[in-house]
């Protein structure tokens, strides 16, 4: 029953982490080619699967909104009433004998000023303009239009042309001397005016309008050949196209891929993404169950893993679709330094490695990144150990900002990656920087998820914490005992690389039951109630049996009331597991007691599941017997031995994850621990006394 509850709130866990997935993943492929400028291209003749427009370089475009800037164009609008007001003064000029030419006249200036006439100070081009090139924006009303700068005219040009042509047709007349008597040359006026504001509001406008792309790709042309030199042009070509398939992501975008309908298009990216997301996602928990299988069986544990594989797989996602550039600046190694503070590096590697995947498979550059951001997070999990105190954690961020710029180094020297260096190393800083600040954040997810850090387990290991001293206070002889137990807890972990750590705050607090009624534990007794007989003399072997088995009920109220972590407790419970109270059922047995009634003497707790807990079984059982035999090598290897084959035959050992091999590792790292604690002395030699003159 417990396997299929376990079982199915698995499924139901990572099915709904394979939905969320299915939705935040992109539902494109990468652009799967590698190509630089230079390099001749490797793979089939690629041919253009839709249109797309070609894309200017960045110095392009940079050179482009240079030029628009530096040549700015002029706007002009009409002058209200200029034009009629010159007409009306021409229809009205005294012109005698040749009142017959007035309408060719106004016809001719009507004709002049319909081109545009500007002051006799010209227009106001840029200095770099060429008058036959240029062209000014010119408005009348609400529309503007562009006309070219050698249409217009100045007044003086405007008063030559209406000269000439009224020469033209009256060979016979003056035509200069006419106009200028009459006062038609006084009536014609610029009607166009420079306008400054509206200047600057169309050049403004031309500099964004500035063309991004300068060509065009048709569908089923051939971008490159296979073998052929990548030149500038068809980098640009190819980044252009590039830029075009990553953009088309819905069915209706993706008209271009021949060989399925509509209704294809759009369904197959979302069935894409889910097959994708469930790959993802049993990866993900083989990868929890082959490194620490409990995992599973704890929910919050198992949360806290997925959780940060969802936060560096979103960061990742929208980093990259914002500007790909900032991904070298996420900190992805802190998703490292996290789980490095709740689970051993068996869990950590494998978990951390595949969080990478998402960056790997959607990302810019993703396995040029995957390979740098794993590296780092390997080497800063390993040296945390050695620099996890106060400033000297900044030392981290400094060895994986090293580490990432070796490899940033190498990958830039084959010529795998562009961009600026200088960008990239500062992007890399910043990230590596926050890689170590954001390292607290441990303490929130030790509340969310109930979990225990390893800076909650060195805060709970100080003996000057309230709990150990209130149990040194109450219970002398069973904090000695408890603090002997955590030393040789932790050599036995170390040998067999469990977490010294977990194994020594687990033996400091296991006894912490006994503080309730600390006489009745022999190692608590006074010299004088020794030889009274001793706490246990007016008890039946049963009473005496429940005495100590309480110890177990008691320390885990204790703990809960003391808000100790549920690590904690599986120690306080597992460290007699389901063991007979020895002493006491042979004591019953002997005086003709039931050999069968052994449930009043049996500890009700729970059978070890773990490395560590075995430790503590195994060390609690020996540190304790070890007073009982005379200090030899003999005799503690016989002590070690005896006791281990006791318990695994007791069946106390069926539930743990521990080996044959690792056990014997463990009683052979207990054996040489005794053998230095209980080493024979040194005899200090009595000084002899001499007499006087000697």
């Amino acid at each position: 029953m417990t396997n299929l509850l376990r079982n199915r709130r698995l499924l139901i866990v990572f099915s709904i982490l394979t939905l969320i997935l299915a939705l935040i993943l992109p539902r494109t492929s990468k652009f799967n080619y590698d190509y630089r400028q230079g390099s001749v291209w490797k793979y089939d003749d690629l041919e253009a699967r839709f249109d797309f427009p070609i894309f200017k370089s960045a110095e392009q475009l940079a050179a482009d909104e240079r030029y628009v800037s530096s040549i700015e164009t002029p706007s002009y609008s009409y002058v209200s009433d200029a034009e009629k007001n010159s007409l009306d003064k021409v229809w009205n000029a005294d012109l005698c004998k040749y009142s017959g030419l007035r309408q060719g006249i106004v016809n001719d200036l009507r004709k002049i000023y319909s081109n545009g006439v500007v002051s006799d100070e010209g227009l106001k081009l840029s200095r770099k303009a060429d008058i036959g090139q240029s062209i000014i924006y010119l408005s009348k009303g609400k529309t503007v239009e562009q006309v070219p700068a050698s249409e217009i005219i100045t007044v003086k040009q405007a008063k030559d042309a209406l000269c000439e042509s009224l020469a033209e047709r009256s060979p016979g007349v003056n035509a200069d001397s006419l106009l200028k008597k009459s006062g038609i040359y006084d009536a014609v006026e610029a009607v166009l005016q420079y306008d400054e504001a509206r200047t600057a509001l169309m050049n403004e406008t031309a500099y964004k309008d500035v063309s991004p792309t300068e060509g065009y790709v048709e569908k089923y042309d051939i971008i490159v050949k296979k073998g052929e030199i990548i030149t500038e042009d068809i980098a640009r070509k190819l980044d252009s196209y590039k830029a075009e398939y990553e953009r088309r992501r819905t069915g209706i975008e993706r008209d271009g891929f021949d060989g399925f309908d509509k209704f294809a298009n759009a369904v197959s990216p979302w069935i894409g993404n889910f097959l994708i997301a469930l790959a993802i996602s049993v990866i993900l928990c083989l990868s929890v169950f082959f490194s620490n299988a409990n995992i599973l069986d704890e929910m919050g544990r198992l949360l806290f893993i997925i959780l940060v594989f969802l936060l560096l797989t979103i960061v990742t996602l929208i980093v990259d679709k914002y500007n790909s550039a900032f991904l070298f600046m996420v900190p992805f190694t802190i998703a490292a330094l996290w789980l490095q503070s709740f689970y051993r590096l068996r869990v950590v590697i494998p978990v951390y490695t595949v969080s990478l995947l998402p960056l790997l498979i959607f990302a810019h550059n993703g396995p040029i990144l995957f390979v740098m951001f794993l590296m780092a997070g390997y080497v800063s999990v390993y040296v945390y150990d050695m620099f996890n105190r106060g400033l000297m954690q900044f030392m981290v961020s400094l060895i994986c900002f090293a580490m990432l710029l070796i490899s940033l180094a190498g990958f830039r020297m084959i010529g795998a990656l562009s961009g600026g260096m200088a960008g990239q190393v500062m992007l890399l800083a910043v990230g590596s920087l926050v890689s170590v600040i954001g390292y607290p954040l441990v303490f929130l997810f030790e509340r969310m998820f109930k979990l225990v850090s390893s800076a909650r387990l060195m805060e709970l290991c100080d003996t000057e914490s309230k709990l150990l001293r209130e149990l040194d206070d109450k219970a002398p002889g069973t904090y000695n005992h408890s603090v002997a137990v955590a030393g040789m807890c932790e050599a036995a972990a170390r040998a067999i690389g469990a977490n010294p750590l977990v194994v020594k705050a687990g033996a400091l607090y296991h006894d912490i039951g006994k503080m309730a009624n600390p006489n009745c534990f022999v190692e608590n007794e006074s010299a004088e109630a020794r030889q009274e007989g001793g706490y246990h003399s007016k008890l039946s072997p049963k009473e005496s049996a429940q005495a100590i088995i309480s110890h177990v009920r008691s320390g885990m109220e204790l703990a809960g009331n003391n808000g100790l972590p549920q690590l904690l407790k599986d120690f306080i419970l597992t460290h007699h597991g389901t063991t007979v109270t020895g002493y006491f059922y042979t004591k019953y047995v002997n005086d003709g007691g039931d050999p069968d009634d052994k449930e009043a003497f049996t500890y009700d707790g729970k059978r070890p599941f773990s490395k560590e807990q075995v430790i503590l079984m195994i060390c609690d059982s020996v540190e304790a017997a070890s007073r009982t035999v005379t200090p030899s090598k003999e005799a503690y290897s016989e002590l070690v031995e005896k006791l281990v084959a006791g318990k695994m035959k007791e069946g106390q050992l069926e539930d743990a994850d521990i080996s044959l091999k690792e056990l014997n590792m463990v009683k052979e790292s207990i054996k040489s621990y005794l053998m230095q604690s209980h080493h024979e002395r040194v005899v200090y030699p009595t000084r002899k006394r001499f007499g006087r003159g000697r």
